[in-house]
């Protein structure tokens, strides 16, 4: 190791040290990191938590998971990511998919298939343009705040309490970020950074999610589930009216619709429209598959690791589990993204909840 590089990781191990107040030289020999020593701290001495909170455990005796639930009402606005460009190539085509095909399928549902099937029925097209327009208002919502919330370790100055910080508790030291990692977190190497509560990274949204938009991936695939599976119920019974079928050609056409489309062999806006009813129904298989996982792992406390695992440590029972994720407010944050519900920690600490469960 050089002496620019060994320097630096002396000064976060020392920067970690004067977070957590311990002797971190043994927390990093216990993961066979042990750089350079760092002196215990001198008798007498004190350290700096965030916002003083440890001085108002130790004055007002006040149990710190209260101190964590003032710190978490104190940071209810979300904070924002700095990098929010997909850092790979799958990750940027994959987000590019997502942002074309949503907007074509709602043109193609609201503009072409419910005119043609309600014509001058103008309540009827009236609902439906309205029903459309909701789920596509959730997508756009839930995307981008998934996109845009920060729900890193560190993210935005997020100062990440580890005063009594335990390996017992699922505290462990991080490699990469060369600093204390949290129970239930995990590093991402796309994202390049510790994520909160790590469920697993999206490469149709570019990023990790984890604690505090975990929210919003979930209603986001909620609502690509019932746009595509919308498009697809209403665009069978236009292209069915408008398409004759002849077999086998029409199988032919349905297998093959990209090919069929781009390479010339039929280039007609019939084809085009099969082309994107297709797209739907393939949308509405693969979406619904990870509704019904996603919403799976939620009802039981886990996350997708912990699920492989059988851990289930964290399962309070699935009104407590949904609120984990939902918030207090959980009952209404299915309607619109844009609805605040407070969630019930700061992602952090988790021996409360054992504790809670035992």
């Amino acid at each position: 190791m050089d002496g620019a590089t060994g320097a630096s990781r002396c000064k976060r191990v020392q920067e970690v040290q004067l977070v957590t107040g311990h002797h971190v030289t043994d927390v990093l020999r216990m993961h066979g990191e042990v750089t350079c020593h760092v002196p215990p701290p001198a008798a007498g001495s004190s350290f700096k938590m965030a916002d003083n909170e440890a001085a108002a455990i130790k004055s007002r005796g006040q149990p710190r998971i209260d101190v964590i639930r003032e710190r978490s009402e104190r940071r209810a606005t979300m904070i924002i990511r700095k990098r929010v460009w997909p850092r790979t190539v799958s990750d940027l085509l994959s987000m590019a998919f997502v942002l074309t095909i949503a907007p074509l399928l709602y043109w193609f549902g609201l503009w072409v298939v419910l005119p043609g099937l309600y014509g001058d029925e103008n309540l009827a097209y009236t609902l439906h343009f309205a029903l459309g327009s909701f789920i596509m208002l959730n997508i756009v919502g839930n995307f981008t705040y998934t996109v845009l919330c920060d729900t890193s370790t560190g993210g935005g100055g997020r100062i990440v309490p580890v005063s009594t910080a335990r390996a017992a508790d699922g505290w462990r030291l991080c490699p990469a970020c060369e600093c204390l990692s949290p129970p239930r977190s995990w590093h991402c190497n796309v994202c390049d950074t510790c994520i909160l509560k790590r469920d697993h990274h999206c490469v149709f949204t570019g990023c990790c999610v984890g604690y505090y938009n975990h929210r919003y991936f979930v209603m986001f695939l909620w609502y690509l589930f019932l746009g595509a599976a919308y498009a697809f119920c209403y665009g069978s019974l236009f292209i069915w009216t408008r398409i004759p079928f002849e077999f086998p050609m029409s199988i032919v056409k349905m297998v093959f619709p990209v090919a069929i489309f781009f390479f010339g062999f039929d280039s007609s806006i019939d084809q085009f429209y099969l082309l994107l009813y297709v797209v739907s129904a393939v949308g509405t298989l693969y979406t619904g598959v990870l509704c019904v996982y996603h919403f799976s792992l939620i009802l039981r406390g886990v996350v997708g690791d912990e699920s492989n695992k059988k851990d289930f440590r964290y399962d309070l029972g699935w009104r407590d589990n949904v609120k984990e994720v939902f918030g207090e407010r959980w009952y209404l944050t299915w309607l619109l993204p844009y609805i605040k519900s407070q969630l019930p920690h700061d992602g952090v600490t988790w021996h409360h909840l054992c504790s809670k469960k035992d």
